[in-house]
């Protein structure tokens, strides 16, 4: 399950590229996600910003894998919820219980409730922080592998491997980095001719008189091929 309102709100005040910030469209996209209704006042934006803090801090202790986690602060706001689910913390893991509060709903409330929830039933260890530099935002890692990297794919995937090919580029100007890939390369020179022979016989054509011969020793290559 993902955390959807969970990575929503921890992500409510970090720092973005430059021209977006989180705005009203974002608040109230947050609301809408647990059926809260849309509130203003400095009162409710007070109480939204301090559970978007709350989510941002649990976050970062997740990412560092911190045990055990700081629950607390989001209890107390979801206990504020008609029908709430709290966390309990345990050594290694968070676990959750269903109680029943007799107080009035109040919208904080249930968007901390649907983050408890939301906890209680997520794999914590995909959750990570973006791996750009300069990025600090939170996302759930749901690929099989567990190997996502980035939040998104754009901006950070993409500026990352322009970062990298950059990176390549630089090199090529650096002379003790070449004179390094040099030195590689002499150390390896026997091996490297081998492979390159081996590469070459592959590709004789089939008018070739070892053509035969080498398609008996390597049956992957089509008896009529010819790579010119």
């Amino acid at each position: 399950m993902t955390p959807s309102l969970f990575l929503h709100l921890a992500n409510l005040h970090r720092p973005r590229r430059q021209g977006h910030e989180a705005g009203d469209g974002d608040r109230l996209a947050i609301a809408s996600l647990c059926g809260a209704s849309a509130h203003s006042g400095s009162d409710a934006e007070a109480d939204l910003d301090k559970l978007s803090q709350v989510a941002s801090e649990l976050a970062d202790a997740i990412v560092a894998g911190r045990v055990p986690l700081p629950v607390g602060n989001l209890n107390t706001l979801a206990r504020a919820a008609p029908s709430f689910q709290h966390l309990i913390t345990k050594p290694t893991r968070s676990a959750v219980k269903l109680e029943r509060s007799e107080l009035p709903a109040e919208p904080t409330a249930v968007l901390a409730a649907r983050v408890a929830a939301e906890l209680g039933l997520a794999d914590l260890t995909r959750i990570k922080e973006c791996a750009r530099s300069e990025c600090s935002l939170v996302f759930y890692d749901d690929t099989r592998s567990r190997t996502q990297r980035w939040h998104a794919e754009a901006p950070c995937g993409r500026l990352e491997r322009q970062r990298r090919h950059r990176t390549l580029l630089d090199s090529l100007d650096d002379n003790e980095a070449l004179a390094s890939v040099l030195r590689v390369l002499r150390q390896n020179r026997e091996r490297i001719v081998d492979v390159m022979g081996t590469v070459t016989a592959l590709m004789r054509s089939p008018a070739d008189p070892y053509h035969e011969r080498l398609v008996a020793c390597y049956p992957q290559i089509p008896a009529a091929s010819c790579p010119c």
